[in-house]
């Protein structure tokens, strides 16, 4: 998929700016995908995680506050190498961020950019059941 058929394809995405890093989710045909930037002299390098929608869940309840933590880890091959990402979402020890890390990129959300996060993947996941949803046909 080149790059202007992937910006077609994008069908919901969202970044949570700060000075100095951001967090990026972006749902596609392909899946979830959640990415952590760091600012970088003039432009950003990026961490990217492929999320599935177990993940989805699971992030959802710690930006609920039904559990403090959660974390993943994704092994893969990517051009012949296997990498292995991590992935952390925590609820900070005193206050009210969010935060989320991939390997070393990192970004606290505050509790109105949490609550945006909550809404888009609560619509992700939805879509993400409307598409696997194939009611049979069931004859007369």
């Amino acid at each position: 998929m080149n790059e202007t058929q992937h910006k077609q394809d994008i069908r919901l995405a969202r970044s949570f700016f700060g000075l100095e890093s951001c967090l990026r989710l972006e749902h596609n045909a392909t899946g979830t995908w959640m990415m952590l930037g760091r600012k970088n002299g003039t432009g950003w390098t990026w961490n990217k995680a492929k999320l599935n929608p177990a993940e989805l869940g699971d992030i959802l309840c710690v930006l609920a506050g039904r559990t403090s933590k959660v974390g993943f880890f994704h092994t893969f091959t990517k051009d012949g190498v296997k990498k292995e990402t991590r992935i952390n979402v925590n609820k900070a020890e005193s206050g009210d961020s969010v935060f989320f890390r991939i390997e070393e990129h990192a970004k606290p959300l505050n509790p109105g950019e949490q609550e945006v996060l909550r809404a888009l993947l609560q619509r992700v996941l939805f879509e993400s059941c409307q598409d696997e949803w194939k009611p049979e046909v069931v004859a007369a």
